[in-house]
């Protein structure tokens, strides 16, 4: 990280430096051997992707940094600058996060009110993170992973709809599941995890312009479909990230409510070797099926979003527990665009409809806005949807109704069902799925040239997106 843990403790002296121990930091310098999955890890550094992206640029390198200004678009700086000019991108400071302490804090004289940090103090304006009532989004975040195929088939077999925030890097080392994700029937919801998996608070503006601009340009570069949907890793998040997500590439900010910290758990047996893990929840498998059970078991039906992790066979495990404890007592449990009506991907309105061809990752309709993320679909508080009423499957008649009559119209097309369906979700749109999702593009089926193969200083870096 730019930030020493020397410097950061030298600043921490300095009065008003607010700062806050991670609720739960995730391995950034794991080495490849200690990890449950290096030796699979490190075959998947040896498959490529094409050269060159949709947006005529290379992709930058796989790894643990963000692609570098270098890498971005022209026409990705030439928005944010627009936004920025327009005063729409705060200014407030880059954070100071230390990866040997775990602590995060800003600079003294940073208005922490206005930074709204996630992390100081589970700020979540304008995020999406609670659910309406009977409700559970299901979330994985860090895939692709050489675990995700099993995931993938337990969703489908499960007729289950889930969102995956995905690692760009990831998907760099693992474009054949990127495949899997798009073929499945019907095809897996794919939202950003960026590209690095690294703390986006304390980056420049830049840095997370090439983090969340190239997370998003490689699943559109290999569905067709653009991301509607970002998590940040750690859910470290303030309003100069949310507002850069939104702004820029028309992200929405989806957090959580329940964690049951099953990223702990190692592949095949064992936990991580941190404070955290060996005593908290995440101790154990059994530990975590446990707490997520509770969940399940709850009397209260207050609608909550949990965070999964596709990275090991005891995580996917604990899931499919998990996923049988909130059937059985009759949660509606479905996807993060499920919960209020929302559209699946800014070009296409859920995963059985006609994706809308278009030739660039930048928004061409205003983003959502997120007021009361418990507020039941097709309610007057749910998100005004009606910039995206010209999307095929949308049920709206025209751009130009409001906020209530869009919702409405979309609930009725839309079931909130055990299930998790989607508007329009039917047998026959289901059946069709499967031929849709073979004519979106598949960037790892029409490689052409190549990318060439990281180094072993990238794949060491790698891995720890992992954990």
């Amino acid at each position: 990280m730019r930030v020493s843990t020397v410097a950061l403790g030298a600043l921490a002296l300095a009065a008003p430096l607010a700062s806050a121990k991670a609720h739960s930091r995730r391995g950034f310098s794991v080495e490849r051997r200690d990890h449950p999955s290096g030796a699979d890890l490190y075959e998947m550094a040896k498959r490529q992707l094409p050269a060159t992206s949709k947006n005529g640029m290379p992709y930058p390198e796989a790894g643990a940094n963000p692609p570098p200004e270098s890498s971005l678009p022209k026409e990705w700086i030439d928005r944010y600058n627009e936004k920025k000019a327009a005063g729409l991108i705060p200014n407030i400071p880059p954070s100071l996060y230390s990866e040997g302490t775990g602590v995060t804090g800003y600079p003294p004289g940073t208005d922490l009110k206005a930074a709204c940090s996630w992390t100081l103090s589970k700020c979540d304006t304008g995020d999406l993170w609670l659910a309406p009532e009977n409700s559970v989004a299901i979330t994985f975040d860090d895939g692709p992973t050489p675990q995700s195929p099993d995931l993938i088939k337990y969703l489908n077999d499960n007729n289950q709809r889930a969102t995956h925030f995905l690692i760009g890097s990831a998907a760099v080392w693992n474009a054949d599941i990127m495949d899997q994700y798009v073929k499945a029937d019907p095809p897996m919801h794919l939202g950003v995890h960026t590209w690095s998996h690294s703390i986006q608070t304390s980056k420049t503006d830049m840095e997370i312009l090439g983090d969340l601009g190239w997370t998003s340009q490689i699943i559109y570069d290999l569905t067709g479909k653009v991301p509607m949907y970002f998590r940040p890793p750690e859910g470290d998040v303030d309003a100069r990230v949310r507002a850069i997500a939104k702004e820029v590439f028309g992200l929405q900010t989806v957090m959580w409510n329940k964690d049951a910290d099953d990223w702990c758990l190692r592949q095949g047996t064992g936990t991580a070797q941190m404070d955290v893990c060996t005593t908290g929840v995440g101790k154990d498998q059994d530990s975590v099926v446990k707490e997520m059970e509770s969940w399940a078991k709850a009397t209260s039906k207050k609608g909550f979003i949990s965070l999964e992790h596709e990275t090991t066979d005891q995580a996917i495990n604990a899931f499919k527990k998990y996923h049988k404890a909130l059937k059985d007592n009759n949660w509606n449990v479905m996807s993060v665009p499920d919960l209020q009506g929302l559209p699946y991907y800014q070009n296409q309105w859920n995963l059985t409809t006609k994706v809308e061809d278009v030739k660039s990752i930048l928004p061409t309709r205003k983003a959502i806005d997120i007021v009361n993320s418990d507020a039941a679909r097709g309610s007057p508080q749910a998100p005004d949807v009606s910039a995206f009423a010209d999307l095929d499957g949308s049920g709206h008649a025209s751009a130009g109704k409001s906020s209530s009559s869009s919702s409405s119209s979309s609930a009725k097309s839309s079931a909130a069902s055990g299930s998790g369906s989607s508007s329009g979700s039917t047998s026959s749109q289901s059946a069709s799925s499967s031929k849709q999702s073979q004519t979106s593009t598949s960037g790892a089926a029409q490689s052409g040239a190549l990318l060439s193969t990281a180094g072993l200083a990238s794949v060491a870096a790698v891995v720890a997106l992992f954990l």
